[in-house]
């Protein structure tokens, strides 16, 4: 039907529209959520077994440890360390799964951005009943949640884009910007018979907003 098209073209325009803001930084926040509990865990363990490795900060160290060979004794120490919290490290074992190639990051991403847009469809129809029918879905309150977590991440991402050095002057161009940056990012990525190596592995696993 018309209504159904519509609101079908409406979701994917949505989807197209959002998904470079919450997947272009996605592998970036979960490392930074695994550095946290890491160091969480035993603070002063963390931080020797962090040491000797090039980076800015504890997350890009964390990433090389996690895929570059020559880091291996760093990564037998956090492993020593986190013996006793069997989940945190299963978590490290599937990060270390997930850092070992650059289709493992892009099947991650597409993987999410799957999630991302079956969770706009949840949020669309919700609102259409809300609106059409005066009720609420029971799952109304999660949706909410999810939804203003995703406008904290457009927001942010916006604000920075509209800050010195104004890189977007506008919503619109902001939201082409990011349009563009995760589409090179994804180009990347494909890059055939690419390889991550002790160069390389940072900029294409951390936010490439302003890459």
């Amino acid at each position: 039907t018309e209504t159904k098209d519509s609101d079908t073209a409406n979701i994917e325009h949505i989807s197209k529209s959002v998904i470079p803001f919450l997947n272009i930084g996605y592998i970036e926040s979960l490392i930074n959520n695994l550095v946290r509990d890491i160091l969480n865990w035993n603070p002063k363990a963390a931080k020797v077994s962090f040491k000797n490795v090039p980076g800015k900060k504890f997350t890009e160290r964390l990433i090389k440890i996690l895929s570059q060979p020559e880091y291996a004794e760093n990564l037998k120490n956090i492993e020593d360390n986190l013996r006793d919290f069997h989940l945190l490290k299963d978590r490290v074992d599937y990060f270390k799964d997930l850092l070992s190639s650059p289709k493992k990051i892009l099947t991650a991403l597409e993987n999410h951005e799957e999630r991302l847009t079956w969770q706009i469809r949840r949020i669309y129809r919700a609102r259409n009943i809300i609106v059409h029918s005066g009720l609420t879905p029971p799952y109304t309150k999660q949706l909410i949640e999810h939804t203003r977590d995703y406008l904290d991440i457009i927001l942010d991402n916006l604000v920075a884009l509209g800050s010195d050095p104004k890189i977007a002057k506008s919503t619109t161009q902001g939201f082409k910007y990011m349009e563009l940056q995760y589409q090179s990012y994804i180009e990347k990525l494909n890059e055939k018979n690419l390889t991550f190596t002790n160069t390389n592995i940072v900029p294409l696993t951390l936010s490439q907003r302003n890459s």
